[in-house]
């Protein structure tokens, strides 16, 4: 049986069109305005929120920027908790850009014979503020208090357990 191919707008225009609609501000970004960028608030913090989108590939990715940068001093640290955090994920991974200091959540979609729903892109934003709420504790205790990778973690899903036991 033969692939049939499905018709579907641009896919940063279906992205574009779901923000407007659910009266989210943004902007385009990127070559040929194939990103849109933009900002949520989660539990924990407000993210910058990425949605790049690549026809030739049918892929959309969405990368959640935390709001601070990772103190250089404490990249090592920084990427020891992310490799505990990431084998926690089937789908999406946390990344450090050690240039630009910026810890983001990555998710990514390949959409090849497939259409991009609301559904799909409600799941994606979801699914990224949840992971960076998550582990945003773990982060901060790395950079900010000293913690070491392993017990930051032990002491955020503790407390993660706790919250959803009440």
């Amino acid at each position: 049986m033969a692939d049939t191919a499905i018709e579907q707008k641009p896919l940063i225009e279906t992205i574009a069109d779901y923000l407007t609609n659910d009266d989210w501000q943004f902007d385009r970004e990127g070559e040929g305005g194939n990103a849109i960028q933009t900002y949520v608030q989660g539990q924990r913090a407000t993210y910058r929120m990425r949605f790049v989108a690549n026809e030739e590939t049918s892929m959309v990715s969405l990368l959640l920027f935390g709001p601070t940068q990772a103190p250089e001093e404490f990249h090592p640290q920084v990427l020891e908790l992310l490799n505990l955090v990431n084998t926690r994920y089937m789908i999406g991974n946390f990344e450090l850009n050690v240039a630009r200091r910026e810890v983001c959540f990555r998710v990514g979609y390949d959409l090849e014979g497939g259409i991009l729903s609301n559904q799909m892109i409600r799941n994606l934003i979801g699914s990224c503020i949840s992971a960076f709420d998550r582990f945003f504790p773990a982060l901060m205790a790395v950079c900010y208090a000293g913690a070491s990778p392993a017990s930051a973690l032990v002491s955020t899903e503790g407390r993660t357990s706790e919250k959803a036991e009440s």
